[in-house]
C-alpha cells in the first residue's frame, strides 16, 4: 500500500522574511520616523553644551524612534477604518 504525500507550497524563508520587514517598513513609516529622529539628534547635539553624554544620546535616540514608530502605526491603523 503505497500513500501519497501531499506537500503544502510555501514561500521560501528569505521571501517570507523580505516581505515581512517591507511591511514593518511601510507600517512604521521609516523614512518619516528618520526625520523626526535626526531632528531630535540635532536638538540633543544644540541643547547638549560643550560635554557629549553618548548613553544618554543612544538611549534619546532609541526611545524616541520607538515613540515615532509607535505612532505611525497607530496612524496607520486607525486610518484604515
Amino acid at each position: 500500500m503505497t500513500s501519497a504525500r501531499h506537500e503544502v507550497s510555501r514561500p521560501p524563508l528569505a521571501s517570507s522574511v523580505a516581505s515581512e520587514l517591507r511591511a514593518y517598513t511601510q507600517l512604521t513609516k521609516v523614512r518619516l520616523t528618520s526625520l523626526v529622529v535626526a531632528t531630535t539628534v540635532v536638538g540633543f547635539l544644540m541643547a547638549g553644551g560643550p560635554r557629549l553624554d553618548a548613553e544618554t544620546l543612544a538611549w534619546t535616540v532609541l526611545g524616541t524612534a520607538l515613540a515615532a514608530a509607535g505612532s505611525m502605526t497607530l496612524n496607520q491603523v486607525l486610518e484604515a477604518d
